[in-house]
């Protein structure tokens, strides 16, 4: 009997203890991608015979934009959930049961968003109230939490570079949390990226340092950035552009004569059509080459001086720029030609 006294006791100073704790409610932070759904926990502890709950989370609506709930606590199911715009935009929670809800220490319920871009902060708003089996205001403590973007963080984007014509240009990032690299190229003002590869003309190219190695005269108003990646997001740099200081403008060159060669049509979308004058009896050989500096195809004829047209299907040609390099070998000289190509998407 006495053993029977000394139990009853125990269990109600142990029941005591447990409901004389402080309940506390934290909203966790958490880290989205642009464009995708995020789960944000409302956590809680010392949630002892609650009967019935009414919350207010505030949030920015530029930032997210709320869905619905998910994955509700077995103790509290039930729950209902909307969106408000008054007095403020916040997601309004309510919950009640004859059957008081116990949790130690654990998800009281998942709040799902989509989530836009840059950063909110998470709160309990004024109106939060929280009441145990007897209809008794239960005190608790709140703990706000941040919707922040996952994407490697830049704090300084490529900057735009100028150099000689045949000198190198280097462009840089600086972000965290970052996992790779990508460097591209567009020369039609943004409109065409392509990768770049190391090799003759580039080195750094999935790195945060990016080297442009003697830079030619026709990258004058390229542009670049990088593609960065971590584990959960990607995101891209600002584009920078590439100002040329010619040393020899092609225009002023011996032998440059831009008039040997036109291209049509330019952009193109399958067959090119080279429209090359020869001054003198000489071989006539056209090389294109693709942004990275690869030769894609090379012509070769043997020619009569006139005007004559050469058809070239280029169908097969990924989309992006390419540069055709034209070169009359000829009794009187050469003469040499460069035109950039536009590929376009079929």
């Amino acid at each position: 009997m006495k053993k029977l006294g000394l139990n009853i006791l125990f269990s109600v100073l142990f029941t005591s203890l447990l409901f004389s704790q402080v309940t506390t409610m934290t909203i966790e932070s958490v880290d989205a991608c642009p464009d995708e759904y995020v789960l944000v926990p409302i956590n809680v502890t010392s949630f002892y015979d609650i009967g019935a709950l009414t919350l207010f989370v505030g949030y920015d609506t530029t930032v997210l934009t709320f869905v619905g709930h998910l994955n509700e606590n077995p103790e509290t199911q039930g729950i209902f959930s909307n969106a408000m715009t008054s007095p403020t935009s916040q997601v309004g929670i309510s919950w009640s049961s004859l059957n008081p809800a116990n949790i130690s220490d654990g998800k009281l319920v998942d709040l799902k968003f989509y989530y836009i871009d840059s950063t909110c902060n998470l709160t309990f708003n004024e109106g939060c109230e929280l009441v145990n089996s007897t209809l008794e205001v239960v005190y608790y403590t709140a703990d706000s939490g941040l919707a922040s973007p996952a994407y490697p963080l830049i704090n300084l984007n490529p900057e735009n570079s100028t150099v000689d014509e045949g000198d190198d240009a280097f462009f840089s990032i600086y972000a965290l949390e970052v996992d790779s690299y990508q460097w591209q190229i567009s020369l039609d003002n943004g409109f065409v990226w392509t990768d770049l590869q190391n090799g003759v003309h580039y080195s750094g190219v999935n790195s945060s340092n990016l080297t442009v190695k003697q830079v030619q005269n026709q990258m004058d108003e390229s542009q670049f950035r990088v593609f960065l990646c971590n584990e959960y997001c990607c995101t891209y740099s600002a584009q920078a552009e590439l100002s040329v200081n010619s040393l020899s403008l092609l225009s002023n060159q011996v032998g440059h004569n831009k008039d040997i060669l036109n291209v049509y049509p330019n952009p193109f979308c399958s067959d090119i059509t080279f429209s090359v004058t020869m001054k003198s009896k000489g071989k006539l050989i056209i090389t294109i080459f693709d942004l990275l500096g690869n030769e894609v195809s090379v012509i070769k004829q043997k020619r009569d001086a006139g005007e004559y047209e050469i058809n070239y299907q280029g169908q097969n040609f990924a989309n992006g720029v390419y540069f055709c390099h034209c070169k009359v070998i000829g009794s009187n000289g050469d003469e040499v030609c460069i035109k950039r190509l536009i590929k376009n998407r079929d």
